[in-house]
């Protein structure tokens, strides 16, 4: 049912009497409509929101354990990478099988075994420790995604934000639509991660980019029923 009159009705009503508002649109796809993507990327918020215990992604991965590079800049941690094997909580509760355990994609055994089988591009596999430095081979990896694309095309349309001590700029949140020219398409492998960042300043964060993955990796988790993401188009333009 389509009732875009009556929300133009109400939203002028409002300006009438004087309130200011912001009107967010999320498209939600449908698994047939996924399939036809030859690219799209995935927001790792969401899938924090969804799946992973809140209280285990407010504590900050340092907590478990997980050691990092010194920043190059310590305001906004530019540079800061994980430095030898991700910790996790002991009880990690991951509802699905693909996780968002700040800043890292977490997966299941049973998905590590169907992406390896597969020998899919541009990532590679770590096992996970849990907080008390134990193995917990058998249960979850980090997925950790290697190929960075070029930079998006259309800057203009993101919103970013800059360190006011390095004046690095980054992303302020998952933009709903994300394009590249399309020269850069030979470059996209299975996974890529975009070159330009999330960051929240001032909240001690790592910065991440944003996974992108292929039509067969979109296809490979769609069969398999996979559970824990969904996918949104990327656009070629130029």
């Amino acid at each position: 049912i389509n009732h875009q009159e009556e929300v133009d009705e109400f939203l002028a009503e409002l300006r009438e009497i004087g309130y200011t508002y912001k009107v967010h649109q999320e498209i939600i796809y449908n698994a047939d409509e996924m399939r036809s993507f030859e690219y799209a990327f995935i927001d790792m918020t969401k899938i924090a929101r969804k799946n992973i215990k809140l209280e285990d992604n407010d504590k900050g991965p340092e907590k478990f354990g997980t050691q990092f590079t010194v920043p190059k800049c310590m305001n906004c941690n530019s540079n800061r990478t994980i430095a030898g094997v991700f910790h996790i909580p002991k009880n990690l509760d991951i509802s699905f099988d693909i996780g968002f355990l700040y800043p890292s994609i977490i997966i299941k055994r049973e998905v590590y075994e169907i992406f390896q089988n597969e020998g899919l591009q541009g990532c590679s596999y770590e096992m996970c420790l849990n907080d008390g430095g134990n193995s917990v081979e058998n249960q979850f990896y980090r997925l950790s995604i290697n190929n960075v694309l070029p930079d998006m095309s259309q800057k203009i349309e993101y919103n970013f934000i800059k360190c006011e001590q390095c004046g690095r700029e980054y992303l302020k949140y998952c933009p709903e639509n994300i394009s590249y020219n399309i020269k850069d398409k030979g470059k996209f492998k299975d996974f890529n991660i975009s070159s330009e960042q999330i960051n929240v300043l001032g909240k001690n964060r790592v910065p991440y980019g944003i996974p992108i993955v292929s039509n067969r990796v979109i296809k490979l988790i769609l069969n398999h029923k996979l559970t824990g993401i969904t996918f949104n188009p990327i656009f070629f333009s130029g």
